[in-house]
């Protein structure tokens, strides 16, 4: 009876462990963050704030540099969900397990454009974009305890949100 326990145990091990996954960091992308445009200087800056009137983001007040454009805004759930048409940033892929499950919450992003002049009839966007989110935890059962916050996640741009604001100045 004891030599059926010690294979048993193993099996089991093996079945847990088989059933679940760790955390997996977000990936890296490749695109373009910046573009240069045959419009003056007055022309882009128009466009790049009717850019985030568009997206409801509203501007950051008080820049004391001229061209520098900036805003910090809470991010819809589609925003950060790989599986979601709207996906623009990757924080990675939470870990699961058969008693608990990591979750990916609140997601914010903090946008900087800048806007140069280059010369008379031309003028340069650069684009940052710096997302993230708050990672937590939720133990299966355990609906009456809530989730459990474990730390910040430094999420990574997919392109698209500055792929969509260097087209739209394009225009």
């Amino acid at each position: 009876m004891r030599s059926m326990l010690i294979p048993l145990a193993v099996i089991v091990v093996l079945l847990a462990n088989g059933c679940s996954s760790s955390f997996m960091p977000p990936q890296t992308y490749q695109f373009d963050k910046e573009r240069v445009y045959a419009l003056t200087y007055g022309a882009v800056l128009k466009k790049v704030s009717s850019w985030f009137e568009s997206k409801e983001i509203q501007i950051a007040r008080g820049d004391t540099v001229p061209g520098l454009l900036s805003a910090t805004y809470k991010l819809n759930p589609d925003q950060f969900n790989p599986e979601a048409e709207g996906y623009i940033c990757d924080c990675g892929k939470p870990a699961v397990s058969m008693s608990e499950a990591q979750k990916i919450k609140y997601a914010t992003a903090a946008i900087s454009v800048m806007v140069r002049i280059v010369d008379d009839q031309h003028t340069k966007v650069s684009m940052n974009i710096q997302y993230q989110a708050d990672l937590y935890l939720n133990e299966y059962g355990s609906e009456t305890m809530g989730d459990s916050y474990l730390h910040k996640l430094e999420c990574n741009s997919t392109g698209r949100l500055e792929k969509e604001l260097l087209d739209y100045v394009g225009q």
